[in-house]
């Protein structure tokens, strides 16, 4: 069984990142901070080039454009589809720093493909 935030699941988030379609201008480097999850905080960070995951590294990183918080519980809600992340930015539960329109606006394109709903369903499965 594949649990959340595993190394075999940082395995499958990166692979299925890089197939997603190629979007100009969808750049960035995020940090990710979820508290609250079986096995305490975990942080990663990832690097997108033009709308693909290219890279993806355990820890914080000190450069990224975006750092963004979750709980454990709104990780879950928003890797199975269950809550947008639109919605979950703008009633609160998910807290961003650093490049915000980025994160909302510039990222939109990405997270509006069909194969970013089959990313979501690639990464959520936990079995």
């Amino acid at each position: 069984m594949t649990e959340y935030f595993s190394d075999e699941w940082f395995e499958r988030y990166r692979e299925a990142g890089s197939r997603l379609p190629e979007i100009a201008g969808a750049d960035a480097t995020i940090t990710y901070e979820v508290g609250g999850a079986p096995s305490g905080k975990v942080r990663w960070n990832e690097t997108i080039e033009s709308g693909r995951i290219t890279r993806v590294d355990s820890g914080k990183r000190a450069d990224a454009d975006i750092a963004i918080t979750w709980t454990f519980d709104e990780a879950q809600r928003l890797l199975q589809g269950q809550t947008s992340f639109d919605a979950s930015y703008m009633e609160g539960r998910t807290k961003v720093e650093g490049d915000y329109v980025l994160w909302i606006l510039d990222l939109r394109a990405m997270r509006e493909t069909d194969q970013w709903a089959t990313f979501l369903a690639e990464v959520a499965a936990t079995t």
